[in-house]
């Protein structure tokens, strides 16, 4: 993508030294955020076992002031270190198939993928962000072995526009397209960072929640409060769409290297499914079903 020398690392300032914590963490945290908000190129370094040497490298715009997708906000590092945190290495794709929700710049998807937390990523934004969310994406792909610091792989991570507002047109664009890639009830995990910054998208933002959501679903929302009213209205609105939300944040504190979270103010919600109703568990059976005949399709086709 570009040389060493041009990229900013998020492992350049976190965790943060012990020096550090000595000073005001919010402060020592504010800094080092803003040197990476105003980097044109960001990169998080693959720590796993297999992936050691990887990394995943973002190009940011930070003067675009048409949506907030154009750089990678502090609840995605965040998230994505809590995931790998969480994680601990035991569980090879043990988030199943993820979708996030406004993806802006790709950045935790991208690290989720490369970290092997899941069995397939799918990033959606709305259409003016997706240029460059394909674009970065396209840079961490890797197409040869000897792709260097590439560290996706092309069958296991996509990006696809979906819009809150409209999913269900993008739903059917994407079967048009004959993709399973946003078949609704068929996400084991969804995730999203600073989704909630506007009371007109709440309800929106549930709605497709519920939709791409099954039973089992796990959601984990990862947000500073930009809009107090935006926040209230989905907590107050989530029981109505059949969510349980749990409020995580105090999960952090027993991760040392996220206390950064805590002093900046940022909240991690999970939500859950209250119960699975007849039609998510119908919806749930169909999409079995359609899995379980391609991979017999697919099994003949090798055969002959």
């Amino acid at each position: 993508m570009t040389s060493s020398t041009d990229v900013v690392y998020f492992h350049d300032y976190f965790p943060l030294k012990t020096e550090t914590l000595q000073q005001d963490l919010e402060t020592v945290a504010a800094e080092a955020f803003f040197e990476l908000a105003n980097a044109p190129i960001v990169a998080f370094r693959i720590n796993s076992k297999k992936q050691r040497g990887k990394e995943v490298r973002v190009i940011q715009d930070g003067e675009c002031q048409t949506h907030t997708g154009g750089i990678v906000w502090e609840t995605a590092y965040l998230l994505a270190s809590y995931l790998i945190q969480k994680a601990d290495g035991k569980v090879k794709n043990g988030l199943g198939k993820v979708l996030e929700v406004g993806a802006g710049c790709g950045m935790l998807s991208m690290i989720v993928s490369a970290s092997k937390l899941a069995k397939l990523v799918i990033m959606t934004e709305t259409t003016a962000v997706l240029p460059n969310l394909a674009k970065n994406l396209s840079h961490n792909i890797k197409v040869k072995e000897e792709d260097c610091n590439c560290c996706c792989s092309e069958d296991k991570i996509s990006v696809r526009r979906l819009r809150w507002d409209d999913h269900s047109k993008d739903i059917e664009s994407c079967k048009a397209d004959n993709s399973n890639d946003l078949d609704p009830h068929s996400f084991d995990t969804i995730i999203g960072t600073d989704v909630i910054f506007s009371t007109t998208l709440v309800k929106p933002l549930l709605k497709t929640l519920r939709v791409m959501s099954h039973g089992g679903s796990k959601i984990y929302l990862c947000v500073q409060i930009r809009c107090q009213d935006s926040h209230d209205l989905l907590l107050n609105e989530a029981e109505n769409y059949g969510f349980l939300v749990k409020d995580c944040t105090n999960d952090l504190e027993l991760i040392p290297e996220l206390e950064w979270g805590l002093a900046m103010d940022c909240k991690l919600l999970f939500l859950t499914v209250k119960c699975e109703t007849k039609t998510l568990a119908k919806a749930r059976k169909s999409i079995k079903k359609r899995k379980h005949s391609n991979e017999a399709s697919n099994s003949s086709k090798k055969r002959s």
